[in-house]
């Protein structure tokens, strides 16, 4: 027998072992075994928020306090980086009048919101209350129009500690909405510019949130500083 035919299978099986160590195994089928996957969407949302405020504010380091006017319409989205603290991003238009002066400017900003506690008030039933806290904290650049042709940077760091009490009538078909919420707490806010100082750091907020559904809920409030305002804000979680 020829020797080179017994040596040929044996080549064979030899070359098939040492290339077979460097065949990748088969693909898998779990998103979560690939390096980029796709993301749930519930961890994202969006919204957008109005507001009307009047403050009480000194130009110029005077000493007679004048009104600001100011209103803004601004836009955000929001991503939860983790279950409980809400980050986000906001854009949109703000205007802020003294002496009837002003033009609507860009602002931009971010911010975070933290869910600190969700307390269950009675044994669930139909209309179960619960007791929430939150705080939320956002930095906002703008600009300001001072009525002489030049814009000045005016930027305001905004806080807020939240409680709310919700009625939560989810599950029952009958009823609409799944929950209605009202709330209040003090708010802050410190404008940053080098020509505009508010008469006052610290306010108050009251409100209703209506639960219009899982994923959207519209929020109405006021707001009091030295005077009045208020906001509206229409937000989608997904």
């Amino acid at each position: 027998m020829n020797t080179k035919y017994i040596y040929m299978p044996v080549i064979v099986l030899s070359f098939i072992a040492n290339f077979a160590s460097a065949v990748p195994i088969g693909s898998s089928g779990q998103d979560r075994d690939y390096l980029i996957s796709e993301q749930p969407l519930q961890q994202w949302s969006l919204g957008v928020f109005a507001e009307s405020r009047t403050r009480d504010v000194k130009l110029n380091n005077n000493g007679y306090p004048v009104e600001m006017e100011t209103t803004k319409t601004m836009g955000y989205v929001g991503y939860d980086a983790i279950s409980w603290i809400n980050t986000y991003v906001t854009y949109g238009l703000q205007k802020d009048s003294v002496y009837g002066d002003g033009s609507s400017e860009a602002a931009y900003g971010f911010g975070a919101t933290f869910n600190l506690l969700d307390h269950e008030m009675m044994d669930p039933s139909l209309m179960e209350d619960r007791i929430r806290l939150s705080a939320t904290i956002q930095y906002t650049f703008g600009t300001f129009d001072n009525g002489f042709g030049d814009s000045e940077a005016m930027d305001e760091l905004y806080g807020s500690f939240i409680m709310s009490i919700v009625n939560d009538i989810e599950g029952n078909k009958q009823y609409w909405p799944n929950a209605i919420s009202i709330f209040a707490g003090p708010i802050f806010s410190q404008i940053i510019s080098d020509s505009i100082q508010e008469d006052s750091i610290v306010g108050l907020t009251v409100g209703v949130e209506v639960f219009l559904s899982d994923y959207v809920t519209l929020g109405i409030g006021l707001e009091q500083f030295e005077d009045n305002g208020s906001w509206m804000a229409l937000s989608i979680k997904f």
